[in-house]
């Protein structure tokens, strides 16, 4: 039976930096993206032996792996989200109190003004 595409298992002065390389953006990263998740995966069931193939339970258990990655990778965007909206709304909020503020400075000035004016003229 011929074997295609089999590679060598000990690294070369390539794939070692490749691999540190990538090990760096993966950590960087924290986890391993959806797309390297599905590719895996799609190698590990095309290279599986036909005598003796993946156990049901450990394609579902896979699977149910991925499907957490995405979740967890949707709730990361939507929080990243909301947190954007929230310093967008707070620094609208700063800007309206300052400009409250200074209205409320200006009419505290003008009152005082008009207060001493008066005063004089008694």
């Amino acid at each position: 039976m011929p074997v295609n595409n089999v590679s060598s298992n000990q690294p070369t002065a390539t794939n070692r930096s490749t691999n540190q390389t990538n090990s760096s953006k993966n950590s960087s990263l924290g986890a391993v993206d959806k797309d390297a998740f599905l590719k895996l995966l799609v190698t590990q069931l095309q290279n599986q032996d036909p005598l003796n193939p993946m156990e049901d339970k450990e394609f579902i258990a896979q699977m149910a792996q991925f499907s957490s990655l995405e979740q967890m990778q949707n709730l990361n965007k939507q929080v990243k989200d909301g947190n954007k909206e929230v310093l967008d709304l707070l620094t609208f909020m700063h800007l309206q109190n300052r400009q409250c503020f200074g209205k409320m400075n200006e009419t505290l000035t003008a009152i005082k003004d008009g207060l001493s004016k008066k005063s004089k003229t008694d």
